[in-house]
């Protein structure tokens, strides 16, 4: 056991040179007219989430928190489209959660410093 531990921490330093060596290579031939350089992607956030409102007659047949997966889509304004249900702890409470999903307020996704449109799962879960 030693011994193949040994091995491995001197072959190591082995595989780190021939890696430092072959990137310049790689660099070399890449044109730098073609290479995109990218500002990076930024997920939507809430801005805004209000509550969701629970009928009287269902707040008493609730035992517990119930939570939805939520499945929608976050325009380059920042509106919600396309929102559905993708896990549903209580179909009773389905409309009420998608209505107040469609509520939200979200800041867009960004590519390159572009506001663009992004799916996003939410879970949502419905406090007593």
């Amino acid at each position: 056991m030693r011994r193949i531990l040994s091995l491995s921490l001197l072959a190591s330093p082995l595989l780190f040179t021939a890696a430092a060596v072959a990137a310049p290579a790689a660099a070399a031939n890449a044109n730098p007219a073609q290479v995109r350089i990218s500002t990076g992607v930024t997920a939507p956030r809430v801005i805004s989430a209000p509550e969701i409102k629970i009928p009287e007659t269902l707040r008493a047949v609730l035992t517990n928190e119930p939570t939805y997966k939520v499945k929608l889509t976050v325009t380059a304004d920042g509106k919600v489209e396309n929102a559905h249900i993708i896990s549903s702890a209580n179909h009773y409470l389905d409309s009420t959660v998608l209505a107040t999903v469609a509520g939200y307020q979200w800041a867009p996704a960004t590519l390159d410093d572009q506001k663009v449109a992004m799916d996003v799962t939410l879970d949502v879960v419905v406090a007593r």
